[in-house]
């Protein structure tokens, strides 16, 4: 696998820089490890569906701490050109869908606003998903050198201040993709 180096600028003073070397996957790997946690996602909803985003979302610099520097680097050099997602993702409670689709029918002025609708400032978005009751995003997974450790960035958009933010941490065991840890960033 080919290592990709970039050059990072860390919070502080601009003089200092940190040089991230970001495991570069094929994307059978981001597939399957995006596939595990779209899995566990559908398994916990029990209402309506989301649309998945099909641009990578964009991991937050901030307030991420108590997790490998080096992978948190990574995670956000990897995302920060929102690059597309691997197709052939999703379930029955998380739809895959043009980012530029979900972007327009949020941005759109309603022709008819319901006063019933479940995101009345969200445009167009409840006539161009009958049903769905948020906007889910995920980034591409950063890898651990070994690629037996990764994390994702996922956040959950339900309309006005309804949200939430996290780092899921996954490991590589016996061939399988299990959950190790769920790091809440933000929550609206």
């Amino acid at each position: 696998m080919l290592a990709l180096l970039v050059s990072l600028s860390l919070n502080a003073a601009p003089a200092l820089q940190a040089r991230a070397v970001i495991p570069t996957p094929d994307v059978s790997l981001d597939r399957a490890v995006l596939q595990f946690v779209v899995d566990r996602i559908c398994s916990n909803t029990k209402r309506g569906y989301h649309v998945l985003s099909s641009t990578a979302a964009a991991v937050p610099d901030d307030a991420i701490e108590g997790l490998d520097p080096n992978l948190v680097r990574n995670l956000i050099a990897r995302n920060s050109s929102r690059p597309a997602l691997p197709s052939g993702i999703g379930c029955k409670q998380l739809k895959l869908e043009d980012d530029a689709k979900i972007t327009r029918a949020v941005s759109a002025v309603a022709s008819h606003p319901s006063p019933k609708s479940a995101h009345p400032y969200w445009g167009t978005f409840d006539e161009t998903f009958p049903g769905a009751t948020g906007i889910t995003h995920l980034s591409l997974p950063a890898y651990s050198g070994s690629f037996n450790e990764a994390l994702v960035y996922v956040d959950g958009i339900c309309g006005g201040l309804c949200g939430s933010g996290f780092i899921w941490r996954l490991r590589l065991v016996n061939g399988q993709w299990t959950l190790l840890e769920v790091k809440d960033l933000w929550n609206a």
